[in-house]
């Protein structure tokens, strides 16, 4: 999730300032869907506006061939692709990552290689909703 949200940074599609929305689409319901290499792997996210500041993401690596028409759903899980995640982005009090491991589903075959992956956030801090052990 942290480098969907990085993708969009570096595209320009919002930025970690409440409210500061700059996709196209106009309609608050509407997301907007950039695609982006993740550790050379393509990759597909849905940003949309979740109110309070906030934005919702949804994203698969290895998307399928029509995996964008089905983007928008939530919990899409593997139909989208080989990897899917959920976050949200908390802009209002600070810029803080909120997910959580149920939200990430993906095939075995990709898990491993995912899961060596180590990436950076862009300005924002990580927090999961996982127990701490």
């Amino acid at each position: 999730m942290a480098a969907s949200i990085n993708a969009g940074l570096e595209q320009g599609h919002f930025s970690l300032r409440k409210g500061d929305n700059r996709w196209p689409e106009k309609d608050p319901d509407k997301g907007h869907i950039y695609r982006f290499s993740f550790a050379c792997f393509p990759a597909l996210c849905c940003v949309k506006n979740a109110g309070s500041g906030e934005l919702s993401f949804h994203a698969v690596v290895f998307p399928e061939p029509d995996a964008e028409q089905w983007l928008f759903v939530p919990q899409l899980g593997l139909n989208g692709g080989e990897a899917y995640g959920m976050a949200w982005l908390e802009r209002e009090k600070e810029a803080r990552l909120e997910t959580s491991m149920g939200f990430f589903k993906s095939r075995e075959v990709a898990q491993s290689t995912l899961a060596a992956l180590e990436i950076e956030t862009k300005g924002y801090a990580e927090r999961s909703s996982r127990p701490v052990d």
